[in-house]
């Protein structure tokens, strides 16, 4: 946007009409290339009406801009740690990746440093397990309650502390670097991990992170799905994609905002999920 358009643009977002404010946001494509122009603006008035309108515009143009950069993620089957971050930038937009990959990487590295080519799988899953939770002190947050503090992964990994969600979220990532063949797996409503070498080969075995990455067999996987009140039935049993635990990641979010009464981002994310589901189906 040139000078002469932003000038002209500031005089109308002066402009108490709401009607010309509407015809402005109708105007006006909201990502991320036009968030610069606009901070630009922030510089230039003292109006508060003004400010308040740019203000929102920015926001809005932000979860637009974030909303894309998912279904961008998504199309291309990302990382489960991308994913997360991506969720964590609408609470956090200043949050770098490397700032969460950083840390990941240091208890992959850890790990790895302990490992040998001749170990069995679940050996090197016990190895995993001492550098998240002996050595870095991951814990789980047993309380239950989904807060800020330990469901977003920065938080989470700042605090050591997370729900379930996120240590499933974080046991995965680490679990990527060092190229261990595990994968989100639902039983029937219990979203746990499990340890398949090939993905129509079977499961060997599964993990629940927020355990300190307990293994456990399939007679207890078969009892997670029968204590939820049903008949075994080994359709229940689904191999997850990392798309499907950023969407239940995002809508642990999504709830602890309505927890709190903030409707506003309630709405967000569920636009966002909705536009992840559309983007999906096409």
């Amino acid at each position: 946007m040139d000078k002469k358009n932003l000038t002209a643009l500031l005089s109308l977002l002066e402009d108490p009409d709401e009607a010309t404010f509407e015809a402005i946001v109708k105007s006006l494509t909201l990502d991320a290339e036009i968030i610069p122009a606009l901070n630009d603006l922030l510089q230039q008035t003292d109006d508060e009406l003004a400010l308040s309108r740019l203000d929102w515009l920015i926001y809005r143009a932000r979860v637009n801009d974030l909303s894309e950069k998912l279904i961008e993620w998504q199309r291309r089957e990302g990382g489960i740690l991308e994913g997360a971050w991506l969720a964590c930038t609408y609470q956090y937009p200043k949050l770098k990746f490397d700032e969460l990959n950083d840390v990941v990487k240091g208890v992959a590295n850890d790990a790895r440093s302990e490992m040998r080519d001749d170990m069995e799988l679940t050996e090197k899953i016990q190895t995993l397990n001492n550098a998240l939770f002996e050595k870095f002190g991951m814990r789980s947050d047993k309380s239950r309650k989904t807060t800020v503090d330990n469901v977003f992964i920065n938080n989470a990994l700042r605090n050591r502390m997370a729900n379930h969600i996120a240590m499933l979220v974080i046991y995965l990532s680490v679990a990527e670097i060092l190229d261990i063949p595990i994968v989100p797996v639902m039983l029937l409503r219990a979203l746990r991990i499990a340890c398949t070498p090939n993905r129509d080969g079977g499961i060997l075995f599964y993990i629940e992170p927020f355990e300190k990455g307990l293994m456990f067999d399939h007679s207890l996987a078969r009892r997670t799905i029968t204590i939820q009140g049903v008949d075994f039935d080994r359709r229940y049993i689904r191999l997850c994609s990392n798309e499907f635990v950023i969407r239940g990641y995002m809508i642990e979010i999504l709830l602890q905002y309505k927890e709190k009464g903030m409707e506003s981002r309630v709405l967000d994310i569920h636009r966002i999920l909705l536009n992840l589901k559309d983007a999906a189906d096409q």
